[in-house]
């Protein structure tokens, strides 16, 4: 070593301080690795995929708005086809959003408010876990969030 040059702090057995920040950002560069393929397992892709249409959404305003209805129930609100309705209806039914009844000849649909609350928390759960990995400043504490 050149004696012009300052000597390292020696923190631990060997380590300097030079060595304990290039450790730190190699934790960071791994973590922050972690958090972006755990990403794409937090996104609900099923749940947001039958949200993205906006004619499902108004089928599960219908129901909301009604309670349980048959197609043809929740056709008379809305200014779609039944055979459009029925198509929705059996994609919210398939992600699990929408519960269905057989009546006789008559299939009535009902929202799962209870699945579907539960899978948007939990993927607002996971991605604020993320986002603490990446960009901490921008997630606001629990006892911070505005309440509605």
């Amino acid at each position: 070593m050149n004696r012009d040059q300052p000597r390292p702090h020696v923190v631990a057995s060997g380590l300097t301080v030079h060595t304990c920040t290039l450790i730190h950002v190699c934790v960071q560069a791994n973590l922050r690795e972690a958090a972006a393929d755990a990403l794409e397992d937090a996104v609900d892709l099923a749940l947001c995929t039958a949200l993205a249409e906006p004619a499902r959404v108004e089928v599960a305003r219908v129901l909301v708005r009604h309670g349980p209805a048959d197609i043809a129930g929740i056709a008379a609100h809305l200014v779609l086809d039944r055979s459009v309705v029925s198509r929705h209806l059996k994609h919210l039914h398939d992600v699990g959003l929408v519960r269905m009844e057989k009546r006789g000849r008559h299939r009535f649909y009902e929202l799962d408010g209870g699945a579907f609350v539960t899978r948007l928390e939990r993927m607002a759960g996971s991605i604020r876990r993320i986002m603490l990995v990446c960009c901490p400043a921008l997630v606001p504490a629990p006892e911070q969030r505005p309440q509605p």
